[in-house]
């Protein structure tokens, strides 16, 4: 049994139905027929060109959408019987452009552990580790969101996702707004989590490498698994995305 498993998954964006399960507007597909199995601890590339339905699937994993067809298994348990706040507290998803609420840096990281109910010694204890790993300033943490840059806010969100410490994590382009130093900072950082799964989606395939021992390959709404690196990138560079191969 995985800890996550999508069983002949299948998701089209506009679909309507009426009111006894009839189709009345198909909808675009953006995945069909994916089959896939996540084990505790796994490190996961999702890649594929712009377009192809990576950011749907992660959303679908987080159940911020539901598929259209298959079912999605949260250690064994169908999606549908567990709460949805349970299952993100377990599955934590941090999007490309993430929203810091408005807060400070400092408030924005300490609020889903207060949300949690950690006790103030461990709170402190977390928040300070945090800071200390993601390398965040006191002036940094006094600012709040409309004083950071794009790179500052996508910094913030993944300190405030590790900080959490959730079971999976699930990363949209995590390296799309940081320079060189803090995209090997965060490797670092995600290589010294051994007991977090991770489903990270980038087109840096290059960095994704270090990270992932396997990757999920997205086209043409179908999905494939490998561990051959080279042979993605091979594929990436000599296919042509098609209109048809969904959206993000």
């Amino acid at each position: 049994m995985g800890l996550i498993e999508l069983h002949h998954l299948g998701l089209r964006l506009g679909q309507r139905l009426d009111r006894k399960g009839k189709v009345l507007t198909p909808g675009t597909p953006v995945l069909r027929d994916v089959s896939w199995t996540i084990q505790s601890g796994d490190r996961w590339g999702l890649v594929g060109h712009a377009g192809c339905g990576k950011t749907s699937l992660l959303r679908l994993l987080n159940r911020l959408i539901e598929p259209t067809e298959g079912k999605l298994l949260w250690q064994g348990t169908s999606y549908g019987d567990i709460p949805t706040s349970h299952l993100r507290q377990n599955i934590l998803y941090v999007a490309q452009e993430p929203k810091l609420l408005g807060m400070t840096v400092e408030a924005a990281i300490a609020y889903p552990l207060r949300l949690r109910g950690i006790e103030p010694t461990q709170l402190k204890t977390r928040l300070d580790h945090c800071y200390s790993r993601f390398e965040l300033s006191q002036e940094l943490l006094q600012k709040n969101e409309v004083e950071l840059s794009l790179g500052q806010k996508q910094w913030v969100s993944l300190a405030r996702a590790l900080v959490i410490e959730p079971t999976v994590l699930l990363l949209d382009e995590p390296t799309a707004s940081l320079d060189l130093r803090q995209s090997d900072r965060l490797y670092r950082i995600l290589v010294e989590l051994p007991k977090t799964t991770l489903v990270v989606a980038s087109h840096q395939t290059d960095w994704l490498k270090r990270l992932c021992d396997r990757a999920l390959v997205l086209h043409q709404q179908h999905a494939t698994e490998s561990v051959d690196w080279l042979a993605i990138q091979h594929q990436l560079q000599s296919s042509i995305p098609s209109p048809d191969d969904g959206w993000d």
